[in-house]
């Protein structure tokens, strides 16, 4: 099977895995052929789980920011989404997204690179993919790096109510935001309705 680190060129590989993020326009490149190529993301692990920890890490990033979540959806297609009634952008929140995804990996092991890249490759699909999203946000004049880190230790930090909401997601294919309890000081419990 083929993987992404054997269909993208050095420089970007070095350079998405130093930012953590997917480069605008990388799709140009002569030396990459991802985009002609067929590809499964962490093909050794259940993809449908892998995309409910992504989708289901964002959530609880904005619901610890104190930002009201309607729901977290995940598509029997393997797609997934959060829904915001009004949502102001945050890069924490954004970035949550693929770092619940890396604490995952990084739990059950040394994740390799491949599996590293795959987990950036997860939010760099479609307009408003989170790697478009951060450049927006970059461009704009918003620092990023900085909000990467936190993301990182808020999903260490809430990791047990990560991993409570994704089997519920799983189960169900939706969960609101009010089953996405924060108690106490700012610790998030899944709900067990």
């Amino acid at each position: 099977m083929t993987r992404l680190i054997d269909v993208v060129c050095d420089y970007h590989r070095d350079r998405v895995l130093d930012t953590r993020l997917w480069p605008r326009r990388a799709n140009t490149c002569p030396n990459c052929s991802y985009y002609n190529t067929k590809i499964r993301l962490l093909p050794h692990h259940d993809m449908m789980h892998s995309i409910a920890v992504h989708e289901t890490g964002h959530a609880v990033a904005y619901l610890a920011l104190g930002i009201p979540v309607d729901a977290v959806v995940l598509r029997p297609d393997g797609t997934g989404h959060v829904e915001f009634r009004h949502i102001d952008t945050q890069p924490i929140g954004v970035w949550a997204g693929a770092a619940a995804l890396r604490h995952m990996l990084l739990r059950l092991g040394s994740p390799s690179t491949a599996d590293l890249l795959d987990v950036i490759a997860t939010g760099a699909v479609g307009a408003a993919s989170d790697s478009e999203q951060l450049h927006t946000l970059a461009s704009d004049g918003v620092d990023i790096t900085a909000p990467r880190e936190t993301a990182d230790l808020l999903v260490a930090e809430h990791w047990s109510a990560i991993e409570q909401a994704v089997s519920r997601l799983l189960s169900c294919g939706r969960l609101t935001g009010d089953e996405i309890k924060l108690h106490g000081r700012g610790h998030l419990v899944a709900g067990s309705n």
